[in-house]
């Protein structure tokens, strides 16, 4: 019987986090501790006292509004900061515990475009369909009935992103969904997205949101 992966004691994780406050902006503060609904940061001695709420951003890829609980100054003038994270906003896509951080990955494909060209619907259909096995450059462009050098400019010139930078973005997302779910390991998100390399998977899902698999899971999995 699988063991439910959420009931393992978390371990801390050292990224970089940035805070926004209404008085000043720092980067860097390695997060020490992490709880379904808060966190727990080694700040800097130039923060000084927080107080209030602040938004802060995990990588390139989590953004949030949290609440400060309290703050503990250590002997070095650095200070132990606690925050509880805030719901999301409705109207953007939020994610983790009790949707307390917004997703936000980068180079946003223009979804308008699968809706508007028939050959971006058959090749968008033909992706969700296949993303879990391997999907060459030229299949999209046999589906799309188009010459393979072509098609890249076409592609490229109505979604704003390659071929290539769409089938990561979609496989990614999916593999997002199953980190979410919280009871796969990262070893099968990876497979079952469709990456057949769990290195390729771990640089590529670094490259999109500035974060390991592993960090991911630790700030957005409750």
């Amino acid at each position: 019987m699988r063991r439910d992966r959420r009931s393992y004691l978390r371990k801390p994780v050292e990224i970089e986090v940035e805070i926004k406050t209404s008085s000043a902006d720092w980067v860097k503060v390695a997060v020490v501790n992490v709880s379904p609904k808060g966190i727990c940061l080694k700040c800097p001695s130039e923060a000084g006292r927080v107080r209030g709420e602040v938004s802060i951003s995990a990588g390139s890829a989590l953004a949030g509004k949290a609440s400060v609980r309290h703050q503990d100054f250590l002997d070095d003038g650095s200070s132990l900061l606690g925050l509880e994270l805030l719901p999301g906003c409705e109207e953007e896509e939020s994610i983790g515990p009790d949707n307390c951080w917004t997703l936000r990955l980068p180079g946003a494909a223009n979804d308008y475009a699968f809706k508007y060209y028939d050959r971006l619907r058959r090749i968008d259909a033909y992706i969700q369909e296949h993303f879990e096995g391997k999907i060459s450059l030229g299949d999209a462009a046999q589906v799309a009935a188009l010459e393979r050098s072509y098609f890249c400019r076409y592609f490229h010139e109505k979604v704003g992103m390659s071929f290539t930078q769409y089938l990561q973005r979609v496989r990614l997302r999916n593999c997002i969904d199953i980190l979410l779910q919280g009871d796969s390991s990262i070893t099968e998100a990876c497979y079952q997205s469709g990456f057949g390399d769990l290195r390729h998977f771990e640089r590529t899902f670094r490259k999109w949101t500035d974060l390991s698999p592993t960090d991911f899971r630790s700030l957005a999995v409750p």
